[in-house]
């Protein structure tokens, strides 16, 4: 044959031993498996949290309740509309696990998710007379109202039926007679259903939240936005124990270090 045709012939061989391994991966060096170049996955700990930007309004408001979430916000939500929002200035949460009260009022969005005031408040115990959860407008309001265990509750607003968000119980209707053995269970569900809070908070819900007002009651292991208060400080061996040191009255003999 010719010399030229054996040329050929050993140059075909060689170019089809070359390309055998790059359609056969089995049969690549360093081993059974074809080499890869794999571009690590930086993984995100509880310390370095990767941000990324929203791309869309919906995103963005899902990454706002992320961040309220983190951050101790309430899980509560308000249904209101553009008419509840022209006429109140708030909405109440009440969490009665926790026995917090927070106050909330409008953001920029026209949303009632910005927290203004917290109280610490006493719900219903266990039982029948439990304090109900659900969604209610406040009611009507009375300056004394009397009770069936024969106490009388100052500035109290109605919730729903019988419930009432009220001060401490009074023996009378004389703002010197507060059961004063009833101050320090203030942040305890002892109540039988209707809503406790100091004088001074009981005023101004009475004065600040008109008929209408939307409250939400409900159980949550989160005390919400604010935070639970701290409990005032209240000496029951004092000559002035039958006032509650929040009471906004003037002749109030804790007036030097009320807490409003």
């Amino acid at each position: 044959m010719d010399k030229k045709y054996y040329i050929v012939a050993a140059l075909f061989i060689i170019i089809i031993a070359l390309m055998i391994p790059v359609f056969i991966p089995s049969l690549q060096p360093d081993g059974n498996k074809p080499t890869t170049t794999a571009t690590p996955v930086e993984k995100t700990t509880k310390e370095e949290k990767t941000t990324k930007e929203p791309t869309s309004e919906t995103e963005e408001k899902t990454t706002e309740e992320e961040e309220n979430k983190e951050f101790g916000f309430d899980p509560v939500k308000f249904e209101t509309d553009d008419a509840y929002a022209e006429n109140f200035d708030y909405c109440m949460g009440i969490n009665r696990q926790l026995s917090v009260i927070t106050i909330y009022e409008k953001d920029e969005d026209g949303e009632y998710t910005k927290p203004v005031k917290a109280m610490l408040c006493s719900c219903g115990k266990s039982g029948t007379d439990d304090t109900p959860a659900g969604t209610f407008k406040l009611g009507d309001r009375i300056r004394w109202q009397s009770f069936r265990n024969g106490t009388f509750g100052q500035y109290c607003t109605r919730v729903t039926g019988s419930i009432w968000i009220q001060s401490l119980p009074y023996s009378s209707q004389n703002v010197s007679s507060m059961k004063s053995e009833e101050f320090g269970n203030l942040g305890k569900n002892v109540t039988l259903g209707c809503i406790r809070v100091t004088a001074g908070d009981a005023k101004w819900i009475y004065d600040n939240l008109p008929e209408g007002t939307i409250a939400v009651v409900y159980d949550s292991n989160d005390p919400g936005a604010m935070g639970a208060p701290e409990a005032i400080k209240f000496d029951a061996t004092s000559e002035n124990k039958g006032w509650d040191p929040t009471d906004p009255d003037s002749n109030n003999p804790w007036a030097s270090s009320a807490t409003t």
